[in-house]
């Protein structure tokens, strides 16, 4: 994974939490082809599947691992640290609900035409990244809030 989601999820996971009603903030892992981040997309909802309140404990590990692991047997075992039982893992993974996520994250990536991550699409009329800040995450969380109060006024 790239090292500003690494940096900046927390972050921006907290910026999140302030969001007004009816906003919510939701992470929304996406792969874009490349198998190592599949297999961590896949993981992630299963989490949410099983464990919506080790999200934050998973994605501390995903940020360091994803682009290591190399099957979603070695993430069976990073999820079995987070109490999840293997078969629990498969039947999630299993579960139709899990793929209709993983496509509903490619369908939004191409709804918001995501050019970098992390992106941030805002009440399906715009979205953004870090490089229209010139990377600065300060700018970005002040664009992000002036997005969100465009939204709500019209």
């Amino acid at each position: 994974c790239c090292h500003y989601c690494k940096s900046t999820w927390k972050g921006m996971g907290d910026w999140g939490k302030t969001l007004p009603e009816p906003f919510k903030f939701v992470f929304v892992p996406l792969s874009k082809g490349n198998k190592q981040l599949d297999l961590a997309s896949r993981a992630f909802y299963v989490v949410r599947d099983l464990a919506p309140n080790h999200i934050e404990n998973f994605l501390e590990i995903a940020f360091t691992k994803a682009t290591v692991i190399r099957s979603f047997k070695e993430w069976i075992t990073i999820l079995g640290r987070l109490g999840l039982s293997e078969q629990a893992i498969i039947d999630s993974l299993n579960k139709p609900i899990t793929e209709q996520r993983i496509e509903r994250g490619r369908r939004l990536a191409g709804r918001y035409r995501l050019t970098a991550t992390p992106h941030f699409g805002i009440a399906g009329k715009y979205a953004t990244n870090a490089d229209y800040t010139n990377g600065d995450y300060r700018v970005l969380v002040k664009l992000l809030n002036v997005l969100v109060s465009e939204s709500m006024q019209g």
